[in-house]
């Protein structure tokens, strides 16, 4: 009997043998077996590997037999972006990665040590007497006063801002309230003893903005808030709680459910699940396709399985535009402006380096009529450079404000077709229990499509969406007068589940008696 191979080494082997696979293209295992000369189940097991790294999807005929299919052929792999993504995404972090390091020395450097040093040359103007700085000296001094008095009435102990951001609240009313003063809520997963039993849980965490450091607060008006960081095996972990649920049955339809994936993304992800978790396909006489894992089902029996929450129980949402309170933003406008303001003057004054040497040298040397210093050169120190910087800080979150409309309407729309996946998700599951007509109405899809985005639906948009489930025009219905769209796949593959689950033996779950203990 020949030895297994292993998967990978299977995939290796198959992927030389089929190099130039049109897109699109279809194989059964038997193609595959031929191309490569491989025994069927290696060839079964490689092509799994290859639908995960390639985005492959599966099919099955009326005759029972799988179809491995290609969209994008053997060229795309599923982790790793064309080149020229990947090109784009390396400029764009390696930006992001310098100015994030510029903005930290424009805190510390530049943000303030330009604004105290526009103040000492403020003062030593309005006292060394000078009548020749045209009136920029006492601009200076004014713009300064100004933003002055700003920040003290608005941040002394007693005024509105500094005493609503004092006391942290601790009501949920209260912490939501303060959510749009820039409290942030962070998902944290902690440790606990339950039933004497140690667990993990993740919780929401409402993280004040004043215990942000305030370099990072000037990040988050440049850059806009950093996105929390994604547990890597949160997905593995829902993924199998759904099947571990549901008596290691499970469907693209579920599988959808839990990850809000697209049906192109959750077939490959199906593979690599068969592979790590010992599963099988099974495919029905009507066609379909479902997924069995009997492995993952054994159990010492003090567990308890339940499904993770369906995606669509999340509403996604658009990111903020800094994520700050309103107090912080106000005050790093106010700096920036005040050095803004300050550039502007040193740029009409043509303080150079030369001549603030010449004018502090004259206030030391306690000169009364100094010569004036002819206008050379451009001041790049205090004009030039605070005025391209600060430009920049205002123009980014700018920018990030104007795009916002953008990424809301984004968020709108993957809210709306999680709504659509939750519809058919209910839709095919009381059919499936009651017998009843499996069509899912078109009114009802733009009635969940508006309440989710606040506006009508697209027909171009809900076609698109009701494709990437799998979903057609029942064509007998719109001749009768009712629009109706048919999830064949989804309503076989939900029936033959409810089957397969009844059918299940709970034997499966034993992992027999204990004969040896160390």
């Amino acid at each position: 009997m020949a030895e297994i191979m292993e998967p990978a080494a299977a995939a290796a082997a198959l992927e030389g043998a089929l190099r130039g696979l049109p897109k699109k293209a279809e194989l059964t295992i038997a193609d595959a077996a031929a191309k490569a000369g491989l025994a069927l189940r290696d060839a079964e097991r490689g092509l799994h590997v290859l639908s995960t790294r390639y985005r492959g999807t599966l099919s099955a005929t009326d005759q029972g037999e799988l179809l491995f299919r290609f969209p994008h052929g053997l060229s795309l792999p599923l982790s790793q972006k064309p080149w020229f993504k990947r090109a784009i995404d390396k400029v764009t972090s390696t930006i992001r990665g310098v100015g994030k390091f510029l903005v930290r020395a424009w805190v510390s450097v530049v943000l303030i040590g330009y604004a105290l040093a526009f103040v000492a040359i403020a003062l030593a103007m309005m006292f060394s007497g000078r009548s020749d700085d045209r009136g920029g000296g006492g601009v200076l001094v004014v713009a300064f006063r100004v933003i002055a008095e700003a920040l003290f009435w608005t941040f002394h102990p007693f005024s509105p801002v500094a005493m609503g951001q004092g006391s942290y609240a601790r009501s949920r009313q209260q912490r939501d309230q303060r959510r749009g003063l820039g409290d942030q809520v962070q998902r944290r997963r902690r440790t606990v003893m339950r039933f004497g039993e140690r667990v993990v849980i993740e919780e929401d965490v409402y993280v004040s903005d004043k215990s942000v450091p305030f370099y990072e607060r000037v990040n988050r008006f440049v850059f806009g808030p950093e996105p929390p960081k994604a547990d890597p095996q949160e997905l593995e972990r829902k993924l199998i709680a759904q099947i571990r649920a549901n008596a290691g049955r499970i469907g693209l339809l579920d599988v959808m459910k839990v990850t809000g994936l697209p049906r192109e993304e959750a077939d490959p992800l199906m593979s690599r699940l068969l592979l790590d978790y010992e599963g099988d396909v099974d495919v029905s006489d009507a066609g379909a396709i479902t997924y069995r894992f009997e492995a993952l089902r054994k159990t010492a029996g003090h567990h308890e399985d339940r499904a993770p929450p369906p995606v669509w129980n999340e509403r996604v949402q658009a990111p903020a535009v800094t994520g700050n309170s309103g107090g912080t933003n106000f005050l790093i406008a106010a700096v920036n402006a005040f050095n803004l303001v300050a550039a502007l003057v040193a740029l009409q004054l043509n303080l150079t380096i030369d001549r603030l040497w010449h004018m502090f040298e004259m206030i030391r040397l306690k000169v009364a009529n100094p010569p004036v210093l002819p206008v050379e050169g451009v001041p790049l120190v205090f004009g030039v450079i605070p005025l391209v910087f600060s430009l920049v800080l205002f123009a980014l979150p700018a920018l990030r404000k104007w795009r916002s409309s953008s990424k809301e309407a984004a968020a709108a729309q993957q809210n709306a077709e999680r709504a659509v996946l939750k519809t058919v998700f209910n839709t095919m599951q009381q059919a499936a229990r009651t017998g009843t007509d499996p069509g899912v109405s078109e009114a009802s899809l733009q009635a969940v499509w508006q309440e989710a985005t606040g506006k009508p639906a697209d027909e171009k948009e809900l076609t698109r969406a009701v494709v990437a489930l799998g979903g057609d025009v029942d064509v007998e219905a719109l001749a009768e007068g009712r629009g109706l769209y048919r999830f064949r796949d989804l309503e076989a593959e939900v029936e033959e589940l409810q089957k397969q689950r009844e059918q299940a033996k709970e034997e499966e779950k034993a992992v027999g008696d204990v004969v040896f203990v160390s």
